[in-house]
């Protein structure tokens, strides 16, 4: 983090396509980990989701990608994430994710497929964003 918030950070260079991109503003909003819960839970929403992925992702089912991964691969995917940050583990709640998966369905997508590299290898993704209702 501190390479970032230097002063001397001022730009950085994208491979593909090759182009300089300039820093305008950097803030900073710490927050601890043991209150991401609090953050989410803490009003109430609505019975829709809006999920949306910024970069290519990838979903692995029976050791092959998926590019329309299902709703139990989404949830498991994101709540494996959220147990490494806020709890230190890779266990998924198995009891909840089923739950989650029985009453939620995906209501719209909307999606890009691409490909990206990790080092020699071409994997399937996709930039992505859907609605979930339950």
């Amino acid at each position: 983090m501190k390479p970032l918030l230097s002063d001397n950070f001022e730009r950085f260079y994208l491979k593909t396509p090759k182009l300089a991109v300039e820093i305008v503003d950097k803030l900073v909003q710490p927050f601890e980990v043991k209150n991401l819960p609090n953050m989410f839970y803490s009003e109430w929403g609505s019975n829709r989701i809006t999920c949306r992925f910024l970069t290519p992702v990838s979903f692995k089912q029976s050791s092959r990608y998926t590019i329309l991964p299902s709703v139990h691969l989404i949830f498991q995917s994101l709540m494996m994430k959220y147990s490494l940050i806020c709890e230190n583990a890779k266990d998924v709640d198995d009891n909840l994710l089923e739950e989650l998966v029985k009453s939620s369905e995906i209501v719209q997508y909307e999606i890009m497929s691409s490909y990206y590299k990790i080092g020699a290898v071409k994997i399937p993704g996709l930039y992505w964003g859907n609605d979930f209702s339950g």
